[in-house]
């Protein structure tokens, strides 16, 4: 299984937990238990809700590397030295500048594994007519994090450009959020989820760039950062 490497709004590598089980070899629901352990209460932050190939909800963290490391300090020296080295040279990866066709490629290999996901859950969905518009939407919009990495860029920088460029802002809550103005409806969406806690479900909204975005607005951020 890949690892499936994340980075927060202050471009801090993190790790998921899934990841954690396939680097130590461990079962993924002993890793989070140990999470669990670990962090009691505080452990919501970090939960993502997911559907699987198969269309099942799943449940796995999200760690930053700085808390990472806090729950393996328990694990046997080679387990740790298995983590600790692939987040250093994930490290690497991320700040080195990525030339033109490295960016270009990222961004293919971006749209084949949209594409390909999007492929297998038309399948899934074939009874299901009412899923058409959310899965067409869903073919041209990929996560703001998920743009600025096929693109060599950091997160943060793309939001602070967005912000700036009068498409984005930030609430009360600190959360980021789209202006309601034509523009940035044109290139961005605000995704409807839910979220399962023991408080109650909850309904969070996810900011995804479209497709139209994507080929606009590109070309313009690049000459701009790098």
């Amino acid at each position: 299984m890949a690892l499936q490497i994340l980075e927060n709004t202050d471009n801090e590598v993190s790790i998921t937990s899934r990841d954690i089980a396939s680097l130590t070899e461990k079962e993924h629901k002993n890793v989070k238990v140990d999470i669990e352990k670990a962090l009691n209460r505080d452990t919501l932050k970090f939960k993502r809700i997911y559907l699987d190939s198969m269309n099942r909800n799943q449940t796995e963290y999200v760690l930053p590397k700085n808390i990472a490391l806090g729950i393996i300090s328990g694990y046997s020296f080679d387990l740790r030295m298995k983590i600790i080295n692939r987040l250093d040279e994930l490290e690497k990866q991320v700040s080195k500048p990525l030339t033109y066709e490295q960016i270009m490629q990222n961004a293919l290999l971006l749209a084949d594994t949209r594409v390909k996901e999007l492929e297998n859950k038309i399948q899934l969905d074939v009874p299901l007519v009412s899923f058409a518009t959310t899965v067409k939407s869903a073919i041209n919009s990929v996560l703001i994090r998920d743009w600025a990495k096929s693109i060599g860029l950091k997160e943060k920088d793309v939001r602070v450009w967005l912000y700036a460029k009068g498409y984005m802002y930030k609430n009360v809550q600190d959360k980021w959020c789209v202006y309601a103005t034509d523009k940035a409806k044109k290139y961005f969406e605000a995704v409807p989820t839910t979220q399962s806690t023991t408080k109650g479900t909850f309904v969070n909204y996810t900011i995804k760039i479209k497709g139209e975005g994507q080929t606009a607005l590109t070309d313009l951020i690049t000459k701009d950062i790098l």
